[in-house]
């Protein structure tokens, strides 16, 4: 007697579990603002929470990072696993120095938002990373708008007075997915994911 199962066609394991065709990496941005859109003042950042320091990592671990100069001063080191891509306007002018020699293979040096998104798409695609990120400062975000399908804002419960960058405000093209509120003992804050309506600009390989 046959068993019922012997007449069903039998379809692969590799077929039926196979993942989609890898696309190549999208473009995300993360910040972390002030209710007036402040994300700095004097290469600094005007708060502290650990809360959205780990929330930052979580999102930008193992995958590229595109910064401004000034940002990765800020910062005072590199961001350990991850491949931080600095954006300057003298390249040449870069102290190598500042970083040990062991870990400069981390490090990549571009003289703009588009060199610094296709060394970004390269890195990513060798190991099929699925996001890339702009991670500031102000000017960076503004350059790189128009490339990110993705926001992640955290948005602070406080005023910053006398800021020097600013988080480009969000027009009609972006629309809010979600919203997590948090607080501490000293700040109360937000974290928001945006999703772009239109299609973003392509980025030149």
């Amino acid at each position: 007697m046959t068993d019922d199962f012997d007449t069903v066609p039998l379809i692969s394991m590799r077929d039926k579990f196979e993942e989609p065709e890898y696309k190549g990496p999208i473009v995300s941005m993360i910040a972390a603002c002030s209710k007036n859109m402040a994300v700095g003042k004097g290469n600094d950042i005007p708060w502290y929470i650990m809360e959205d320091f780990q929330y930052f990592k979580k999102k930008t671990l193992n995958k590229p990072v595109i910064m401004g100069r000034k940002t990765f001063q800020s910062i005072g080191r590199l961001l350990p696993k991850r491949t931080n891509i600095v954006v300057t306007r003298s390249p040449d002018a870069f102290d190598y120095m500042t970083i040990p020699e062991a870990k400069r293979n981390q490090l990549i040096i571009v003289s703009s938002i588009e060199e610094g998104l296709k060394v970004a798409f390269e890195e990513a695609k060798k190991k099929k990373l699925k996001e890339i990120f702009i991670i500031g400062g102000g000017q960076i975000y503004e350059q790189g708008m128009a490339y990110a399908e993705n926001i992640y804002l955290t948005e602070i419960d406080l005023f910053v007075h006398d800021a020097d960058a600013f988080f480009p405000k969000l027009g009609k093209d972006w629309q809010m997915l979600s919203e997590d509120k948090h607080e501490n003992a000293e700040y109360k804050w937000s974290h928001k994911m945006y999703k772009r309506k239109s299609k973003a600009k392509a980025v030149s390989l």
